[in-house]
């Protein structure tokens, strides 16, 4: 049978003691899966029920519905949440129907009842019914045991490269809570015709789509948090944001984009870029970079300019339902870009 909105998923069994019932997501649940996304995250409910709304009604979305799945206790109150959004990728010439993991949660009440384990094989039928190709996710650590059991498989992790470029500032603000005065950033802001169409130039190994609709339900309601520099010769870009999640002020980049991968472009980018805002920005500590296998002439540019690898971030997993899925981790480069929280 079908999963029918609103409805229980009859062809597998949806009950847990008589008492949580799993269901598609509709409108009304998404003020409870917002103060659900609050009491586990923290931040804004009015903010949280704004993202819903987009995540789930956007027009994107309604052309491309996702995946959501519901659990609902006895009482309908919405105690669990996992949604799969359209992510689509494509290599040359062949595109694939993808969907990509997030906004996974249990109420604390009700963990310890596989819920999460049931709403992942709910969504892996209803991957099957929708004819998808693989789903991919960069699931936290608390999630990781469940989708490994559910079948999905680990090409690697993403990997953080930092410069730091004010060392004693860094330790004030991380060690010692100084907090610099605010700054204006003054930047480009991002722009998805651009970053429609650096992506397009490049046609090496997997990559996703980034159609211009796809770049516009992902950006449209941070396209103040997300700036870009572009190479003088429109050659290159960066796409990246200010933030403060390691505990000091940094710019985080998220993608960037070479013409044909021309060598040394990347490089002579980063290091322009690198000079400017330095200069610019006199309260950035450090500038930071996280990616899964990246090409040759990207590991050179982060070097020449004085990045160091370190800790390994988000695991990138693939769940395939296609026999015919590239498993092959070296036709992969995967930036913070990639995943639904840039």
């Amino acid at each position: 049978m079908p999963f029918l909105s609103g409805r229980s998923v009859q062809s597998i069994q949806v009950m847990i003691d008589n008492k949580i019932k799993y269901v598609e997501c509709e409108p009304w649940m998404h003020d409870h899966i917002a103060e659900l996304s609050v009491m586990l995250y923290g931040g804004n409910i009015d903010d949280r029920k704004k993202s819903y709304d987009h995540f789930l009604c956007h027009h994107y979305s309604l052309k491309h519905p996702p995946i959501a799945v519901v659990g609902l206790s006895e009482k309908e109150k919405v105690i669990a949440f996992q949604m799969y959004f359209y992510w689509p990728y494509k290599k040359k010439d062949k595109y694939f129907n993808v969907y990509q993991s997030g906004n996974s949660m249990v109420h604390p009440s009700f963990r310890g009842q596989k819920i999460f384990q049931k709403m992942l094989s709910i969504g892996s039928e209803i991957g099957l019914q929708k004819k998808v190709d693989f789903f991919i996710g960069y699931p936290v650590p608390i999630s990781y045991g469940a989708l490994i059991n559910d079948g999905w498989i680990k090409l690697g992790n993403l990997r953080w490269w930092t410069k730091v470029l004010r060392p004693i500032g860094l330790l004030k603000e991380k060690y010692k809570n100084v907090v610099y005065d605010k700054y204006e950033h003054v930047g480009l802001r991002v722009d998805i015709n651009k970053i429609h169409y650096y992506s397009n130039c490049n046609e090496a190994g997997m990559r996703m789509i980034n159609s211009l609709e796809f770049l516009e339900w992902q950006y449209a309601q941070k396209e103040k948090e997300h700036w870009y520099y572009e190479h003088q010769n429109s050659e290159c870009m960066i796409v990246y944001k200010l933030s403060h999640a390691h505990g000091y002020s940094e710019i985080i980049i998220g993608d960037s984009f070479t013409i044909n991968n021309k060598t040394n472009m990347f490089a002579d980018t980063l290091n322009k870029f690198l000079n400017k805002k330095n200069k610019s920005l006199s309260n950035i500590q450090a500038i930071s970079f996280a990616s899964f296998n990246p090409s040759p002439s990207k590991i050179r540019g982060l070097l020449f300019n004085g990045f160091v690898p370190h800790k390994l971030t988000a695991p990138l997993l693939i769940k395939p339902f296609s026999k015919n899925i590239q498993l092959d981790k070296n036709q992969w480069e995967v930036s913070l870009g990639d995943i639904d929280t840039w």
